[in-house]
């Protein structure tokens, strides 16, 4: 298509596409002629696609519109054809094919049917903050739209499992993230409070300390590590033996949405996955002893009901 001069052309499943196809070759052809384009697929999770159909949506690109359609508005298929799928997909496949989501899950790492709800706090246990902080120099850009969030993680830990409170999302100043930490830490007084290595944890002790001083509160951060493990290595052997076996409860919040479409993208480039890695952090904070209810004084193997070992 390099070098031609196109009035209109149609980008049908724009979601597979690469993005550098429209950006370098089809946009250019356009220019000639003043031409127009229509984009149009099915979703596939949070990339490129859903870029450009939010920012049309939000009105942020000039001259371009939006629009949203599910299989219920195509008057050529049979509503009770689309019931019917719906009784035999998974959820989040069915919302994915006929409900046009932008929110279906991209990975099996983590399934829909192992998260589960609970809006009361459990009765017993100890309160831990983990913090997977992003940087602070370009905040505010346009440019920045795909640079990670801060995720603040705040759980709550007894033997038999995590209890999820809240996980606290966004991009915000030095000043701003560190009063959100304090804030976090003022209100629950966990047991500890832990932030990812590396110069952004660097940065913001110097704001947190200061607001240490100023309400004369006091408390230690860890400092959370890789243990030189993949991302997505230490991330499954924190978190996914846990929802699996039923170890962690979700408290409801606004914060859902975001997380379970981070979680069941994992480990997806395109999608941001900064709330589960503060989630895992958490694992290497909580510090809990566990009774397996063995009858033997004898048995003094140790394992781990989540890992195996």
């Amino acid at each position: 298509m390099r070098g031609v001069s196109l009035r209109y052309v149609v980008l049908d499943e724009f979601a597979d596409f690469k993005p550098e196809v429209w950006e370098l070759i089809l946009r250019p052809a356009l220019s000639d002629l003043k031409g127009e384009a229509l984009f149009i697929g099915t979703p596939m999770g949070r990339n490129h696609f859903y870029d450009l159909y939010t920012e049309a949506s939000l009105g942020k690109l000039e001259d371009y519109n939006a629009w949203h359609f599910t299989s219920y508005d195509n008057p050529l298929i049979d509503p009770t054809e689309i019931d019917s799928a719906k009784r035999t997909l998974s959820s989040y496949a069915f919302r994915q094919e006929f409900m046009a989501s932008f929110e279906a899950r991209g990975s099996e790492m983590f399934k829909e049917e192992w998260v589960t709800f609970d809006t009361d706090e459990p009765d017993i246990g100890d309160y831990y903050i983990a913090c997977d902080l992003a940087g602070f120099e370009e905040i505010g850009k346009k440019s920045n739209k795909r640079l990670d969030n801060s995720s603040i993680a705040i759980v709550k830990v007894n033997e038999h499992g995590w209890w999820v409170k809240d996980i606290i999302i966004g991009r915000w100043t030095l000043d701003e993230t560190a009063a959100r930490i304090f804030d976090a830490v003022k209100e629950h007084y966990p047991i500890a409070v832990g932030i990812e290595k590396g110069i952004s944890r660097q940065a913001v002790m110097s704001p947190l300390t200061d607001l240490m001083k100023r309400f004369n509160k006091y408390f230690r951060v860890e400092e959370l590590t890789h243990g030189n493990r993949k991302k997505t290595d230490r991330i499954m052997w924190a978190l996914q033996g846990r929802f699996e076996n039923g170890r962690i409860t979700l408290n409801k919040g606004d914060w859902n949405v975001q997380f379970m479409d981070e979680l069941f993208q994992f480990p997806n480039h395109l999608v941001h996955d900064d709330t589960v890695d503060s989630l895992a952090y958490i694992d290497q904070l909580a510090n809990v002893a566990y009774d397996w209810g063995y009858d033997s004084e004898d048995y003094e193997e140790s394992l781990d009901e989540y890992t195996g070992y």
